[in-house]
C-alpha cells in the first residue's frame, strides 16, 4: 500500500529558508523534444519512471536508462531546492547539476505529501541493505528539516550540494507547478508560440492568456540567476 501523507505546518516552517522546488528537463536536446516534453508535463504533470514504464509511456530523461529501477528510485519523480541562501547568493542556474534552457518551478505545497532526499545525486535510492555502491545512505538519509538547514551551509563558489535530489512518490500533479523558468527572450517566445498551437494556452474572462490559471506573464519567466523576482508566488 502507498502512503501519502499532509503535515501542513511543513509550509510554514519551510518560507524562512526554503523558496521553491525545481525541476529541470533531461534527456531533450532540440527545441522541439524540449517544448513537447513541457506540453506533456503541463498536462499530467510529472510521472516517474516506473508509472510511464507500466502505462506504456515514453520514457525520457536520465531514469528512462533503467538506471532508476537498480538504485531503487524508479517511482519516484525526482526535483531540487531553492533556498533563501541561493537567492542571497545571487546562484546561477546552469552552476545546478541538473540543467535545461527551460526549468519547472514547483510550489512548496508538494513537500506535505512526503519525500525522501539526499545533499548529493544519489539516484534516489532506496535499497535497504549495505550496498558497495551506496553503503546504507538510505537507511542514514536526513529529515527534510535536517537536508534544509544543511543546504542553507550551501555557497556560490564551492557549489556544495548543489547535485541534491528531493524524490517524490510516482506523481506530482499539474496543480503543483507554480511557473516555467527560460533562458531568454527568445525561447520565452518560441515556446510561447509552442504551447499556442498545442492548445495549451487558456483564456480568461477577461480576454488574458493564461496557462494553468496564471497569467502566460506571470506563469513564463526570464532568468539566469535565483532571485526573489523569479521565485515569486504567482
Amino acid at each position: 500500500m502507498n502512503l501519502k501523507f499532509s503535515i501542513a505546518v511543513l509550509k510554514v516552517i519551510f518560507l524562512k529558508k526554503n523558496r521553491s522546488k525545481t525541476a529541470a528537463i533531461t534527456g531533450a536536446y532540440k527545441d522541439s523534444d524540449l517544448f513537447d516534453r513541457v506540453t506533456s508535463i503541463l498536462k499530467m504533470g510529472f510521472i516517474s519512471t516506473e508509472t510511464r514504464f507500466e502505462n506504456q509511456l515514453d520514457m525520457h530523461g536520465l531514469g528512462g536508462s533503467g538506471i532508476d529501477f537498480w538504485s531503487g528510485g524508479a517511482d519516484s519523480v525526482f526535483t531540487q531546492m531553492f533556498t533563501q541562501k541561493n537567492i542571497e547568493d545571487h546562484l546561477r542556474l546552469r552552476d545546478l547539476m541538473y540543467n535545461s534552457k527551460v526549468r519547472f518551478l514547483l510550489k512548496l505545497d508538494a513537500l506535505e505529501t512526503g519525500s525522501y532526499q539526499y545533499k548529493d545525486d544519489a539516484l534516489g535510492v532506496r535499497k535497504i541493505e549495505n550496498d558497495f555502491w551506496f553503503d546504507d545512505e538510505y537507511a542514514e538519509r536526513q529529515n527534510i528539516l535536517e537536508f534544509t538547514n544543511d543546504l542553507q551551509k550551501n555557497t556560490r563558489f564551492a557549489n556544495r550540494y548543489n547535485g541534491h535530489e528531493v524524490m517524490f512518490k510516482e506523481r506530482l500533479a499539474p496543480s503543483f507547478i507554480q511557473g516555467l523558468v527560460v533562458d531568454d527572450q527568445s525561447t520565452y517566445n518560441n515556446l510561447l508560440h509552442y504551447l499556442r498551437d498545442h492548445n495549451m494556452i487558456q483564456i480568461d474572462p477577461n480576454g488574458n492568456e493564461t496557462i494553468l490559471n496564471t497569467a502566460v506573464d506571470q506563469f513564463i519567466r526570464i532568468g539566469t540567476q535565483v532571485t526573489d523576482q523569479l521565485l515569486v508566488p504567482s
